[in-house]
């Protein structure tokens, strides 16, 4: 969301997803909300013009060594965190042929048992450690998920993803 050159509808998602963490870092700021790679979050305050503080009230950043490529970075995270019984969810704008060969890559390349060079997509994502979704989809999700979330709409409006998903459903 942060690209200036880079022009999506899931922007649109992502603008939303920006104000509601902040929202919800304000509102429990003991709560784990984000974990990336510190090497994201240096990406994400270099890619844009000024500032965003409010990354501080929402992120856990990790440091990992330096020969992890930035395109594998929130693959490790998402390691890191399901060996610690929690199953990430990356929110990503990359598409999911992409996101499945990042996972793939990663996974080999960090010798996780039962991946191999050759692999389906299908069974590259059901053993990966995370869920990679759209940022519509983590909008979604939140709605289902997060006990907060009907604190916090009030204060940001109802997620962009709502409407697309009701104007589907209606009849033509």
């Amino acid at each position: 969301m942060f690209r200036t050159t880079y022009d999506s509808p899931s922007q649109v998602h992502a603008r939303w997803l920006l104000a509601y963490l902040t929202w919800r870092g304000a509102i429990c700021p003991r709560d784990l909300i984000v974990q990336t790679a510190t090497s994201v979050i240096r990406d994400v305050r270099s890619a844009i013009p000024q500032p965003v503080a409010a990354l501080d009230t929402f992120v856990v950043s990790t440091e990992l060594p330096d020969t992890v490529t930035a395109k594998h970075a929130v693959v490790y995270v998402s390691k890191i965190l399901s060996d610690q019984g929690i199953l990430p969810i990356i929110v990503t704008a990359v598409s999911q042929e992409k996101m499945v060969e990042r996972i793939h890559e990663a996974m080999v390349d960090m010798k996780v048992e039962g991946y191999t060079t050759v692999m389906s997509d299908r069974r590259v994502l059901t053993k990966a450690a995370c869920v990679p979704v759209s940022t519509g989809s983590a909008c979604l999700l939140l709605a289902a998920l997060d006990a907060r979330f009907k604190d916090i709409v009030p204060n940001v409006g109802m997620p962009p993803a709502f409407e697309e998903w009701n104007a589907e459903r209606k009849p033509r």
